[in-house]
């Protein structure tokens, strides 16, 4: 699948996947800079609606 070495799909390689993104994500929480650059945030304002585009399946 996608040219990857199964062998790499362990478990623990997915536990120290998860504990990464989880130190990221609490490392991202307790920055300073990003929550103040999040509070300023402004969604960008579409003028048109979004386009739907039907893939077939393989």
């Amino acid at each position: 699948m996608l040219g990857l070495d199964i062998s790499m799909v362990s478990d623990e390689n997915i536990w120290g996947a998860r504990i990464k993104i989880m130190w990221d994500l609490w490392e991202a929480a307790n920055d300073l800079e990003l929550i103040e650059r999040m509070s300023k945030y402004e969604p960008v304002k579409c003028s048109k609606p979004p386009e739907y585009v039907e893939i077939d399946d393989l």
